[in-house]
């Protein structure tokens, strides 16, 4: 009988242990198959994980040009192109060699002046949509989709202002959505950005919930994999 309720008692400890862990949702990460990315992050783990991707903003804000350093570049890059061009036109009197060489010391001026904009893109990237920088003497806007540069991303700055300011729509009522924030945990879906250009992308920030099938509804998971077996 001892034994029994020695068995009893652990079970209960086993159950209020996992009633615990599993309320507010759950902590992992998840890769699909065509490289779509879910993070899955319990409600107690939300301000840690803000914290995390305020961290990796604040190091790549660190690695710009500020917009002096970006016009300096920029000057050099001119400067350098129309003194060569001009002393190449005074030494080499339009010969083909000079011809060939203004040409090649343009470019290179021309690639000069692009490089910090190119730069910017790059850093912008895992910035996402309208990854912006608000520090005195920095351009706004550094994703480069202005010049072309690369396709747009769900990035870091989509993921800190989503979990700042709440869902994307609270188009269920934002008082509605926190509390399923705070029984469900929240889900962040990040595309590749191949697919970033699909209308419905599916990348963005969700309550755990709403992944799960639900009322007779598949769940946001389930339409997710639909889309990727289409190819979309």
């Amino acid at each position: 009988m001892k034994k029994f309720f020695s068995l009893v008692l652990s079970g209960m400890i086993v159950c209020s242990s996992f009633f615990k862990a599993s309320a507010g949702g759950i902590d992992r990460e998840e890769i699909l198959s065509d490289g779509t990315k879910i993070i899955y992050i319990s409600t107690e783990k939300i301000p840690e994980k803000l914290k995390e991707f305020e961290k990796k903003a604040d190091e790549i804000y660190k690695k710009r040009y500020s917009t002096t350093q970006n016009l300096a570049i920029r000057g050099a890059a001119l400067s350098v192109a129309v003194t060569g061009i001009y002393a190449l036109e005074k030494l080499g009197g339009g010969s083909t060699i000079a011809t060939v060489c203004q040409v090649a010391i343009a470019l290179v001026g021309l690639a000069g002046f692009f490089y910090p904009d190119y730069r910017d893109s790059q850093l912008g990237t895992p910035m996402g949509h309208g990854g912006h920088d608000d520090r005195p003497g920095y351009e706004y806007k550094f994703d480069g989709s202005f010049y072309g540069f690369g396709n747009p991303l769900y990035g870091i700055h989509c993921m800190l202002s989503d979990l700042r300011n709440g869902y994307r729509y609270c188009n269920i009522g934002c008082e509605d959505f926190n509390k399923a924030f705070s029984d469900n945990g929240i889900a962040i879906i990040i595309r590749p950005k191949n697919k970033e250009t699909i209308t419905d992308s599916y990348s963005g920030l969700y309550h755990q919930g709403e992944l799960r099938p639900a009322d007779g509804k598949p769940g946001i998971r389930q339409l997710l994999l639909n889309a990727i077996s289409r190819g979309e």
